[in-house]
């Protein structure tokens, strides 16, 4: 077995790989290139691939994230050929990607959830040999994430006269544009977390835009955000200001995003990482879908 840095050459067989291993995801190239070659902390040395001859046997991606405060890595994507498990192949992986951020002096490591660019919010509770491996490892579990389902073809979500009612109280609800750009960046930073400010910009990868705003008397209130993380129909983040909060505008920008992904030909969308359940349940008819054990390691 050799250990080496993943290429962009590796892609077919990185999509072939993770649609044996991963089977309750859907990959595609386009996606698989985005998360692991696109990320705003790009280092080649945390991309690791196992090879046996030629064959792609398993890899292990690893990112890196830096605040004022700290710089701590991630792990977006573990992955190892079906008939290869049991034989160190993670072990070894995992053991080169910890040892080279612990020498780059990040502080701890957690799997998923590593805005602005993830696929899971942790481990998927489904796939629990990876989380027998990383407990093993000394990962330690804090918390669990879920994501909900929502059946886009259950509902209508039409929103005009909702919008008109609002359009009489000095709100705009539309589509987040191109030249909004600076604008909305200025906006998420001074109303937002440094992570959403990240995560929403990335709607502006997407064509169209996966993005829907309220402006209340002309200034940004409110936004909706799809495709950002996760795979494809994954919903969030979302916010709306606390002190216009009330109107409606997360529900109407909502259902703004999921007739945008029916009309793209979805049929089914997640809500990422879930605070509220029963407001999706309600509006929505929303299932908890996923569950996501939240793991991290001092390094």
């Amino acid at each position: 077995m050799q250990i080496r840095e993943l290429t962009e050459a590796d892609l077919p067989a990185l999509l072939e790989l993770c649609q044996a291993t991963l089977p309750y995801d859907t990959f595609t190239l386009p996606l698989l290139h985005r998360r692991v070659f696109d990320d705003p902390e790009p280092n080649a040395s945390y991309r690791l691939a196992a090879s046996d001859g030629d064959r792609l046997i398993g890899v292990v991606i690893g990112l890196r994230r830096t605040t004022e405060q700290s710089a701590i890595g991630g792990i977006l994507l573990l992955a190892v050929a079906a008939d290869m498990r049991r034989q160190q192949v993670a072990t070894q992986l995992l053991d080169q990607l910890e040892n080279r951020m612990r020498a780059d002096g990040l502080s701890a490591i957690h799997p998923g959830g590593n805005g602005p660019n993830f696929f899971w919010a942790g481990i998927d509770m489904r796939y629990t040999p990876a989380y027998c491996l990383l407990i093993g490892r000394g990962y330690q579990l804090s918390t669990i994430r879920v994501n909900q389902e929502v059946d886009l073809q259950r509902r209508d979500w039409n929103t005009a006269l909702a919008e008109q009612r609002l359009a009489e109280q000095g709100f705009t609800i539309r589509r987040l544009m191109a030249e909004d750009r600076e604008a909305f960046s200025e906006y998420m930073g001074q109303h937002w977390s440094t992570g959403w400010h990240d995560e929403t910009l990335v709607a502006y990868k997407n064509s169209p835009i996966s993005a829907f705003v309220a402006l209340h008397q002309g200034q940004f209130c409110a936004f909706a955000v799809y495709n950002a993380e996760g795979f494809d129909g994954h919903f969030g983040p979302t916010g709306t200001n606390e002190p216009l909060r009330g109107h409606g505008l997360g529900r109407i920008l909502f259902y703004r995003c999921m007739d945008d992904m029916l009309a793209q030909g979805l049929v089914r969308a997640e809500v990422v990482w879930v605070g509220p359940i029963p407001f999706y349940t309600k509006i929505a008819d929303a299932t908890v879908h996923r569950a996501f054990w939240v793991l991290s390691k001092q390094l």
